[in-house]
């Protein structure tokens, strides 16, 4: 039969009892190192006591040596008293039961709303109406199974998940990065807009092609020094032309000569709008320097009606007083 070791609980110091007596049980006391030092090295529990009061394991004319080591060390600490072993789970000073354990802290998935909650369905499943114990949203982070496409809980619009919790898509009207070209919510290809497939813009301004609804593209280089191409329109910028030639039958609008019709026309052609007028002008004789010419002398620019000009516009990008004489032209125009 094995002897196993004795473990004696106390305040302080335990002592485990390496032995037992010759045909003895394991754990028996008689003959084993069973015991207790008390906290101030003063005795030895009970179950180390002889008949006669005396420890059998403590040699003759002295204690045992950890119980001196104990009681030089000076230790003051209370223990039990050496006929009353402490009951497991007790204090050192009194009888007193433990303090119970606190009740367990409620837990999500409980299925009882705690504070902090906002739900409870008692599981920790996601992807239904209560996530974490929190009401399910769009941008937590977690996909509402049968609500939303996607949630990858943030509110970036460039990415596969909307920030609508709705996955990104050609048509959308929201610019995949690094998948589509564009996306204008429509994308049927029409003028300044998208491709169906989101991979190529349709026809547009600058893409060196000059459709039937531009006059210009900035691509291309234009045959002239004095006018330029707008990069938002590609319409002729006249911005720069200081006069238009009226002089007697040479006259744009109105009557015979230069008048306020003609200078209408000079401000419209030179801001673009069709709606624009001349609240003040000047007539002088030829400039030197282009301008508008003499209809049928010239290049022949066609008719703008983007401008409001829907008379053939002829237009001069050298000196206009080489080709016209000293005739009257427009000039200085306050255009509103």
């Amino acid at each position: 039969m094995g002897c196993s070791p004795t473990l004696a609980l106390g305040i302080g110091v335990a002592a485990l009892g390496l032995g037992c007596a010759s045909g003895g049980e394991a754990n028996d006391p008689p003959g084993g190192l069973s015991g207790v030092l008390s906290g101030s090295g003063s005795g030895l529990g009970p179950l180390g006591e002889t008949s006669d009061g005396a420890d059998p394991t403590e040699p003759e004319g002295g204690s045992s040596g950890s119980d001196a080591a104990d009681s030089s060390s000076g230790g003051d600490e209370s223990g039990p008293p050496p006929d009353d072993e402490p009951e497991p789970g007790g204090d050192s000073g009194g009888d007193a039961d433990p303090e119970p354990l606190p009740p367990a802290l409620p837990t999500c998935g409980d299925a009882a709303l705690d504070p902090g909650e906002q739900c409870d369905d008692g599981n920790v499943v996601d992807g239904d109406a209560c996530v974490h114990c929190q009401n399910a949203r769009c941008g937590d982070g977690v996909q509402y199974l049968g609500t939303e496409q996607c949630d990858d809980g943030n509110g970036d619009n460039g990415d596969a998940c909307l920030s609508s919790c709705a996955a990104a898509s050609c048509g959308d009207a929201v610019l995949h990065d690094g998948v589509e070209v564009c996306d204008d919510g429509t994308n049927n290809g029409s003028y300044g807009g998208c491709m169906p497939s989101c991979a190529a813009l349709a026809p547009h301004c600058g893409d060196g092609d000059v459709t039937a609804s531009e006059q210009c593209d900035p691509e291309d280089q234009l045959p002239f020094d004095n006018v330029e191409c707008a990069d938002d329109t590609c319409l002729y910028d006249f911005g720069g032309i200081p006069q238009l030639y009226c002089n007697g039958t040479c006259s744009w609008a109105g009557g015979y000569g230069c008048d306020q019709a003609d200078a209408d026309v000079l401000c419209q052609l030179v801001t673009g709008d069709a709606s624009s007028t001349a609240s003040d002008y000047d007539l002088a004789y030829t400039q030197n320097a282009p301008g508008f010419a003499c209809p049928g002398v010239g290049v022949n620019m066609g008719t703008m009606p983007e401008f409001g000009v829907n008379l053939t516009v002829w237009y001069q990008d050298f000196n206009l007083i080489a080709t016209h004489g000293a005739g009257v032209v427009v000039v200085n125009p306050t255009c509103t």
